[in-house]
């Protein structure tokens, strides 16, 4: 007759915890998109630019060079 056995449950204290490694890959992939974000923005919207005149052009791209330096501006004042 086969014996009938039970599944071990894991205690959380046994379950798998996130490595060094792992979190040092999650901040890096973090700290890299951030950055990149305001970019993509400016990149979406540049049909929306292309019927502006040169002013309200450049009040844009300094409004999405804004966005990025604060960014960055939060990133590092994490460390």
């Amino acid at each position: 007759m086969t014996e009938l056995t039970t599944p071990t449950l894991r205690c959380h204290r046994t379950a798998r915890r996130p490595t060094r490694k792992r979190t040092a890959q999650f901040f890096a992939l973090l700290l890299t998109a951030l950055p990149l974000i305001p970019v993509g923005a400016h990149l979406v919207a540049l049909p929306n630019k292309i019927g502006m005149n040169e002013a309200h052009a450049v009040n844009a791209a300094i409004t999405f060079a804004a966005f990025c330096c604060m960014t960055l501006s939060v990133i590092l004042s994490r460390r």
